[in-house]
């Protein structure tokens, strides 16, 4: 059975205010809306009332994020679980982790080891029931999925899609576990033919994580969509539905 494609948004957004920003997620992420990083309480606020399937939360990660008090971390990833509970039954928290995609090379800062037992220790230490994800900008050591106690993984598979298929064994045992891999198959800024490999890279996923027995498929951007114009984030919308409406 092939996976069921769900549109899938990243954290940041380059709109200057909350209605924008939120008009813009229910415009294109509406089975899986996510909350905009920069207008979280007024966006919370808006959606007051409002019910989706599932909704999604994003923070700076405690290895990139620098994070030195982590009991006040851990308090407000907890109150952000607890702010979007109401908004639907499944609720995800993502860790934004940039720094992982150099894990397991000299170039990492500090211990991978530290690293990885730093984001588990923080993914098990709130109360209320959540999902949690991690997203990676560009490629990274995929072997680290099965240390990590999260259960969706969202990359650069614009950059990094071939890669993922020397892992093959690492994800199956990912996938296996419940785990979803959300490939960030739309290119940010402008590419020649994004629309023709977005395609690609989407089926190619279909088959790959579909053979693995993944069963859903969240298809998003890939890194950096604050940085972008209004305009473009808005054809990055434009493909992530087209290639969900060509699957």
């Amino acid at each position: 059975m092939d996976p069921i494609p769900l549109p899938y948004g990243a954290g940041t957004l380059p709109f200057d205010n909350a209605r924008e920003s939120v008009d813009y997620v229910e415009a294109y992420f509406a089975e899986f809306p996510f909350v905009p990083q920069d207008f979280e309480a007024e966006a919370l606020e808006i959606w007051r009332g409002r019910e989706f399937p599932r909704i999604k939360t994003q923070d700076w990660g405690p290895v990139s994020g620098e994070i030195e008090d982590l009991e006040a971390y851990c308090d407000r990833l907890e109150r952000a679980a607890r702010a979007i509970a109401p908004l639907a039954p499944q609720r995800w928290l993502v860790l934004d982790e940039p720094l992982f995609q150099s894990i397991g090379t000299p170039f990492f800062p500090g211990s991978p080891d530290l690293a990885l037992e730093t984001v588990n220790a923080v993914i098990n230490s709130t109360t209320i029931p959540a999902k949690w994800g991690l997203h990676v900008c560009g490629n990274t050591d995929f072997s680290m999925l099965s240390r990590l106690d999260i259960d969706l993984f969202h990359f650069d598979a614009w950059m990094a899609w071939d890669a993922i298929k020397l892992y093959k064994a690492d994800l199956e045992a990912f996938i296996g576990s419940g785990g979803v891999v959300a490939p960030g198959l739309v290119p940010v800024g402008p590419e020649d033919a994004e629309g023709e490999r977005t395609l690609e890279i989407a089926r190619e996923a279909v088959t790959v994580l579909g053979d693995l027995g993944q069963r859903e498929l969240p298809i998003g951007p890939a890194c950096g969509m604050k940085a972008v114009s209004a305009e473009r984030a808005h054809r990055v919308g434009d493909l992530i539905r087209a290639a969900i409406d060509g699957l």
